[in-house]
């Protein structure tokens, strides 16, 4: 009688466990929708934002970054992620000695 407890207790735990991934939201099952981004350059530094006016998930800025526009190495940095319906920008600068490249949104569930 035991043995049949646990192997129920077992089997409820896996089939909870396999409904939590199913429900598990994932990137490609976000839809932030409206989305765009600008960059601002000054000679050095700059600011890049993102944003996105309606939809589901949330959505990120990620700026490229170097310290020469020819140099082959960049640097990526990151905003703070928000939801589509927040109204606020995802914004990052690059550090003062670097210029900027490019924003991008990125999206996530």
């Amino acid at each position: 009688m035991r043995v049949r407890r646990v192997i129920t207790q077992v089997g409820i735990a896996a089939a909870v466990a396999a409904a939590a991934v199913i429900a598990t939201p994932t990137a490609a099952s976000a839809a932030p929708t409206g989305c765009y981004s600008e960059v601002y350059q000054w000679v050095k530094g700059g600011f890049g934002w993102a944003t996105c006016l309606s939809g589901t998930g949330y959505y990120q800025v990620r700026i490229t970054c170097k310290y020469a526009p020819d140099n082959p190495y960049s640097y990526h940095y990151f905003g703070t992620w928000q939801w589509p319906s927040s109204g606020r920008a995802s914004s990052k600068a690059c550090p003062s000695d670097m210029y900027i490249m490019s924003a991008t949104t990125i999206k996530a569930g």
